[in-house]
């Protein structure tokens, strides 16, 4: 759902902000065309915060399309704890079948603050008083958040002079900053 980056012309922070800004008027613009206008349907995977159907600081391809769409939408977020609630959450479904979908509009938990289920920087936070049915339909619990693990790439990937220089370039591009490659070269797969 990206729109297309032509790297070779991306010189500066600024160059990829202004495109990093339109990823989700594209994406939702994407899906209008090629799925809602052809009566079509999808499953879209995207990041969660870019699936959120309104209360965002920023929009969302969930909140553009639920906007213009209302009703075609279907949010579901992998369950990743739940901040302050997330002993009692766990609690609750520890006697649930994993992997299992649990219906926000529903279930108690669906009545949480939404800000509960996101750790944002202030730029992206989620607004005051929405509750977690409010932003997404669903969750998706694959089990406790302790027992979540997150796939990387092994360090190996990172020893081509050639890619490594690239991602050195691009990286400060996108985020702002410097990549320390001692955290790729350091990680465990």
């Amino acid at each position: 759902g990206d729109p297309a980056i032509d790297w070779a012309g991306t010189q500066t922070h600024e160059d990829h902000l202004k495109i990093s800004n339109e990823r989700d008027r594209h994406f939702a613009a994407l899906v209008e065309r090629e799925v809602l206008a052809k009566g079509r349907k999808a499953l879209l995977l995207a990041g969660r915060f870019h699936a959120l159907k309104q209360g965002s600081s920023r929009e969302t391809v969930g909140s553009l399309l639920e906007q213009r769409h209302p009703g075609t939408l279907f949010v579901m977020i992998l369950y990743a704890g739940m901040g302050p609630h997330t002993a009692q959450v766990e609690a609750a479904l520890s006697r649930s079948p994993r992997p299992g979908v649990i219906l926000l509009s529903t279930s108690w938990i669906g009545a949480l603050p939404a800000r509960s289920a996101f750790v944002l920087p202030p730029v992206l936070q989620v607004a005051e008083g929405l509750k977690l049915r409010d932003i997404a339909d669903a969750y998706l619990y694959l089990g406790p958040e302790a027992s979540l693990t997150e796939a990387r790439p092994p360090s190996a990937i990172y020893q081509d002079p050639a890619y490594l220089h690239e991602l050195e370039r691009r990286y400060p591009l996108v985020s702002g900053t410097p990549l320390d490659t001692r955290q790729l070269l350091d990680q465990k797969p």
